[in-house]
């Protein structure tokens, strides 16, 4: 569910329907919230805070989060934003 959510918000924000694409991030965000650790983690929470910024929503929780991140480590310039994961995701 959560590689279609990464989908739609893409479609989303490519088509530049960006409430739609951060209500799918939101979703996804939501899913993942019990989650430590998660391929998608970074990459949904980086788009999510663009996407907060570009429609004028609240980001402090998914930065306070990205800062989380960074500070156990894990390197967040490296990691794909969430349309290359997708391509880079077989398909079944």
């Amino acid at each position: 569910f959560l590689l279609t959510l990464a989908g739609l918000a893409v479609c989303h924000q490519e088509l530049d329907q960006l409430s739609e694409a951060h209500g799918c991030c939101e979703q996804a965000l939501q899913l993942l919230e019990a989650q430590g650790s998660h391929p998608l983690l970074g990459p949904f929470l980086q788009a999510h805070v663009h996407l907060a910024w570009k429609v004028g929503k609240d980001k402090r929780r998914s930065e306070a989060r990205l800062q989380d991140l960074r500070e156990a480590g894990l390197p967040l310039q490296q990691q794909p934003s969430l349309k290359e994961c997708l391509i880079k995701e077989p398909l079944e």
